[in-house]
C-alpha cells in the first residue's frame, strides 16, 4: 500500500468512512502528546463524493476513547459515542436510535474554513461488533503508549511500560 491508494480492506469501516492505520507517526521519545500520533489513510465514500487524507491526524487515546463510548453503546443498545480529534480534523459521532438504527455523521476539515466536508450515513445495530472488532485490532497493533502527564506536567515514563503483553 502507498500512501495515497489503498487496495487492502480497511482497518476499520463505518458505514462509509474507512480508516487505514500505517504506523505511529515517529518513534516513541517518552512524550504522551507526541508518541501517540498515527499516520492514516482516511478514506469516506458515497456513491457520489470520494474524500481522502493521509498523514498523522490521528491519535491511539483519541481511538481509546471512542472504543469505549462504542463499547458502552453495544452493551447497553442505547446512546452515542464520539471520534473527536485533536486537530478537529476528523469528527465521527455514532447516535443509535430507540429502533436500533444507527446515524453516522461524519466531519472532516482538512484546511478550515476552506475545506470542510459532512456526511451522514445510516446503518443498523448489527455493524456495531465489526466495528468494535476493527478498533481493538488497531489499538493491539498501536497501543496507546504510556499516560497523559499528571497535573504537575509530568510526561516522562518508562518506555517498557508500554509494551502489550
Amino acid at each position: 500500500m502507498d500512501g495515497d491508494t489503498c487496495d487492502e480492506e480497511p482497518d476499520v469501516r463505518i458505514g462509509g468512512l474507512s480508516l487505514w492505520v500505517l504506523s505511529y507517526e515517529r518513534p516513541a521519545l517518552g512524550y504522551y502528546f507526541d508518541d501517540n500520533w498515527l499516520n492514516v489513510l482516511m478514506r469516506v465514500e458515497t456513491p457520489h463524493a470520494l474524500v481522502e487524507k493521509a498523514g498523522a491526524f490521528l491519535r491511539t487515546d483519541e481511538l481509546a476513547a471512542f472504543y469505549d463510548e462504542l463499547e458502552v453503546v453495544d452493551r447497553e443498545l442505547a446512546g452515542s459515542a464520539a471520534l473527536q480529534t485533536a486537530e478537529e480534523t476528523l469528527d465521527v459521532k455514532i447516535a443509535l436510535s430507540n429502533l436500533g438504527d444507527i446515524k453516522v455523521s461524519v466531519e472532516c476539515d482538512f484546511e478550515n474554513p476552506v475545506q470542510r466536508h459532512h456526511f451522514v450515513f445510516e446503518i443498523d445495530q448489527s455493524y456495531l461488533p465489526g466495528i468494535l472488532a476493527g478498533l481493538r485490532g488497531i489499538l493491539v497493533d498501536f497501543p496507546v503508549i504510556g499516560s497523559p502527564p499528571d497535573e504537575a506536567g509530568d510526561t516522562q515514563r518508562d518506555p517498557e511500560q508500554d509494551k502489550v503483553k
